[in-house]
């Protein structure tokens, strides 16, 4: 029972609750300042992107308008390329988006 608790506990803390903010491995809060439905990256190496498209909604109060909207994250394969590179050329193996509407 007691890992049923912790186990519930565990998927509360990962769900989409409250202010738009993203929380860092440090509890750090991260708001985001930017243009409204735009992509931008979170993450960028050889081998993973890692993206958000952010949209700010008219009418809310200052700095709490702006929501994600788009999460889209693409793998390359690194071990058959000469030198490793993330350029929009790349062809990611693998690649989702999830998008709100």
């Amino acid at each position: 029972a007691l890992g049923e608790e912790l186990d519930a506990a565990a998927r509360l803390e990962m769900a989409v609750l409250g202010d738009p903010i993203v929380v860092g491995l440090s509890n750090q809060v991260f708001k985001f300042l930017g243009e409204s439905d735009r992509w931008y990256a979170n993450l960028a190496c050889p081998s993973l992107q890692w993206n958000m498209r952010f949209h700010q909604y008219v009418g809310l109060p200052v700095h709490e308008d702006m929501f994600i909207t788009a999460l889209g994250i693409s793998l390359f394969d690194t071990k058959h390329q000469q030198q490793p590179s993330t350029s929009l050329g790349d062809k990611a193996q693998h690649a989702i988006t999830i998008q709100v509407k």
